[in-house]
């Protein structure tokens, strides 16, 4: 195989391909004598496909590479980390460490400040759906307070927290049916009424008061009545 050289002439590279070892003879027209350069380890291994893949070994490092490298000035053929071999991309300045132009940054500038600008129109739109919203529903707001600016709107928000005014809760059906018959029944969460309960226990709660553990009859819950002091 003929290769130019440098110097526009040409240089003749014979390969001898073994199992193991690729010999390399690089003789050059501008030197009497033939190059010979140490042999080039493969390693082969099989893919999961059942395909035989042939590889370099790189003769310093011993690492698996698909080239090996002779730059100029060199003697040995090596992969790229050995020879410290850089890609193109690697060599030029990224975008970041490249000095905007003024009119670059006055386009930026000028594309946040839209933004910005957009961003507010739609907050302010979004405030004044929301005041419209509450006055619907009878928050009191009349016309002249949802024609005002949004920096008026801002303190006729609702405040927060609980209402003064509490809604009162009523239940669908009582809690109880009956009343507490005698000291010993004990109140079935389940059953939502009283219950003397089976097998009583004596226990001591997490917080260190003392308590009486048993079963209700009825539904077969777990029922805790906690003792209270004295009795």
């Amino acid at each position: 195989m003929s290769v130019p050289n440098d110097s526009g002439g040409v240089a003749t590279v014979c390969l001898t391909a073994q199992e193991a070892y690729l010999g390399i003879y690089l003789c050059d027209i501008r030197y009497p004598g033939t190059v010979d350069h140490d042999p080039l380890p493969l390693l082969r291994t099989l893919t999961a496909f059942g395909v035989t893949r042939v590889q370099f070994l790189c003769p310093r490092c011993s690492r698996s590479c698909g080239k090996l490298y002779l730059p100029p000035g060199e003697a040995r053929f090596l992969c790229r980390t050995c020879h410290n071999l850089t890609y193109k991309s690697q060599q030029t300045r990224s975008r970041k460490q490249v000095k905007e132009t003024p009119e670059r940054q006055r386009e930026r500038r000028e594309w946040r400040a839209e933004l910005l600008e957009e961003w507010a129109r739609r907050q302010r739109l979004e405030e004044t759906e929301a005041r419209r919203s509450l006055a619907r529903e009878g928050f009191g707001f009349d016309d002249d307070e949802l024609g005002k600016s949004a920096n008026d709107l801002a303190s006729l928000r609702r405040p927060r927290g609980r209402p003064k005014e509490k809604r009162p809760y009523v239940r669908t059906f009582p809690f109880l049916t009956t009343a507490r018959g005698s000291p010993q029944e004990s109140l079935c969460m389940k059953c939502r009424d009283w219950r003397e309960p089976m097998n009583p226990q004596p226990i001591i709660l997490a917080n260190r008061r003392a308590a009486l553990r048993g079963t209700c009859p009825v539904c077969k819950s777990t029922m805790v009545t906690i003792i209270k002091a004295g009795s």
